[in-house]
């Protein structure tokens, strides 16, 4: 979960064969940040791993933030992350207890309703029209999640009904966030927006980690480290590939996500996706798909 991917402005001349690239494998850093995540899940409180993801989050983006010579954020730029950190700790939070409660390639699924809430939450926070498509793109995705939901009624998908609720919820945080660091994008560069954003949200979090505190192994500390580090990686080089090229080319590659959660739920987890959840991801994606360009045609 990354609300930077749609916010750098591409370059005049961007070359477009490095942005995918660079999104390709963010991707698949954001799926093994994920795939991590359900694994630590299985055997520590979800708010304590919360906690630890950010915590080695912001010890990844301070050392990255040195390397390429990133000012530390002004008061000002810290204080416009704070209302963000909120509504991204929600946002992970949430979709964390959801790997915990659903298959991962459902839960990721679940997640690409983003798009539905970012068009109608960018009309409320920043006045953008509603086009009529951009509405019946809306109607078509979340066909798809009842689509998905008859999987769950005649018993072929297991999943939580609580794991549905807060995916969709954390998509809703999530467009609320990214809607915010999109205004945000005006004052502050991404990489100084990073920074900020990962030291509010572990301090955010301080109170997750003393709740749920638990002692770790040396295993668990390991992949704590690497779900943090795979995580805030992926935000570097969404936020690189964007600045590259614009998000009608990028934005329909992160729905290849959903094939590394097929492919991690089979090899790690044994979970095979059912019929039902494929059928309603490709109905979700295809009102993604649609309610992208309807926005992109409605502000250019």
């Amino acid at each position: 979960v990354d609300d930077f991917a749609h916010t750098s402005r591409p370059a005049m001349r961007s070359p477009r064969a490095l942005a995918i690239g660079l999104v390709l494998l963010a991707i698949a850093f954001m799926s093994a940040m994920d795939a991590a995540a359900k694994t630590a899940n299985a055997a520590l409180p979800v708010l304590f791993v919360v906690f630890m993801r950010y915590v080695n989050g912001f010890i990844s983006a301070a050392v990255i933030a040195r390397a390429i010579g990133t000012p530390w954020p002004s008061r000002q730029a810290i204080g416009r992350a704070l209302l963000r950190s909120v509504f991204m700790l929600a946002t992970v939070t949430l979709f964390f207890f959801s790997l915990k409660l659903l298959p991962l390639a459902q839960a990721v699924a679940l997640t690409f309703t983003s798009p539905f809430f970012l068009v109608f939450g960018a009309a409320l926070i920043l006045g953008e029209r509603i086009s009529s498509r951009a509405v019946v793109a809306t109607l078509i995705g979340f066909s798809g999640i009842l689509v998905m939901l008859s999987g769950r009624l005649t018993g072929s998908d297991h999943g939580a009904p609580l794991g549905y609720i807060t995916a969709l919820a954390s998509s809703v945080t999530y467009a609320i966030s990214t809607n915010k660091t999109r205004r945000d994008t005006a004052r502050d560069p991404v990489p100084t927006m990073i920074l900020a954003q990962n030291l509010a949200l572990m301090v955010f979090s301080v109170p997750l980690g003393i709740y749920a505190f638990t002692p770790l192994s040396l295993n668990q500390l390991l992949l704590l480290g690497a779900l943090g580090t795979l995580g805030t990686l992926g935000q570097y080089l969404f936020a690189h590939a964007y600045a590259l090229a614009g998000a009608n080319v990028l934005a329909p590659l992160e729905f290849s996500a959903f094939l590394w959660a097929v492919a991690i739920g089979i090899l790690v987890f044994g979970e095979q996706p059912t019929l039902a959840t494929l059928a309603g991801t490709v109905l979700i994606v295809a009102g993604c798909l649609t309610v992208i360009r309807a926005s992109r045609g409605s502000t250019s």
